[in-house]
């Protein structure tokens, strides 16, 4: 009988162990889609303006006005349509429609 209750908790922790992972990489999975970067956005990578171009980050050599009126310059400030400024920080990012995220 206890063989019997071993084998069972042997079974039961092998196969949660299988299970978490499969489980953990669909919502990393379903995380990278969701934070993944698009064209036309903006980044400080560390301390430098990136843009992202064709699916890949390139050097901001101008300033760039987003979707909803939001202008990111070179230098990382960003002026919001309503007048405020932000410094970003390096891993700020600034999507296409001008939202900050911080990272």
């Amino acid at each position: 009988m206890k063989k019997l209750i071993a084998i069972a908790a042997c079974c039961c922790v092998l196969s949660a162990a299988t299970v978490m992972p499969v489980v953990s990489y669909a919502q990393e999975s379903k995380m990278d889609s969701k934070m993944k970067d698009k064209d036309g956005s903006a980044k400080m990578v560390d301390g430098k303006m990136m843009l992202m171009k064709n699916g890949s980050w390139t050097a901001m050599t101008s300033d760039v006005t987003m979707g909803n009126g939001t202008k990111v310059k070179t230098d990382g400030t960003v002026v919001m349509k309503d007048g405020k400024t932000k410094t970003l920080k390096n891993g700020d990012c600034v999507k296409p429609d001008g939202m900050v995220k911080k990272m």
